[in-house]
């Protein structure tokens, strides 16, 4: 279990201020599974073919990140933000998603199959035909706009 406090700083990376627009942090292909990322921010980072399953993500903030290809399978995300974030393509089955808020999100191929769903927010996201939902989700009535493969 990899129990990570602090700041990005302290595991050596440093913040690209030169633009707003630009990713801040890239954690491309890290396996970060079974840790703590309660409250960590990650807005604007690449996180893409990364490992997070299993990892309490309770409260953090990934607008605007590219989440592609991740796997997050069986974590927790109570209260996290995902607005604006391209999570095409990754696993979020058996997820426990509460309060959480995907507004504008690509959520095209990605697998929640087995996830749960609890009062969260997908108003302006984008799926497909090849996204899979939990059981009684109807994500068109979640505000979901979906697009043709």
């Amino acid at each position: 279990d990899l129990l990570l406090t602090g700041s990005f700083s302290k595991l050596g990376f440093v913040e690209d201020s030169s633009s707003r627009q630009q990713i801040r942090f890239t954690f491309a292909g890290r396996n970060f599974a079974g840790s703590d990322l309660s409250h960590w921010d990650f807005v604007r980072s690449d996180l893409s073919g990364s490992y997070l399953s299993e990892t309490d993500l309770t409260c953090a903030n990934f607008s605007l990140s590219n989440i592609s290809s991740t796997v997050l399978a069986g974590a927790v995300l109570n209260c996290s933000n995902f607005n604006g974030t391209n999570l095409n393509n990754s696993d979020l089955r058996w997820t426990h998603i509460s309060n959480s808020s995907f507004i504008g999100a690509d959520l095209r191929n990605a697998l929640f199959f087995g996830a749960v769903f609890i009062n969260n927010n997908f108003s302006n996201a984008i799926a497909n035909d090849d996204t899979t939902w939990p059981s009684n989700f109807d994500p068109t009535t979640a505000g979901i706009t979906l697009l043709s493969n």
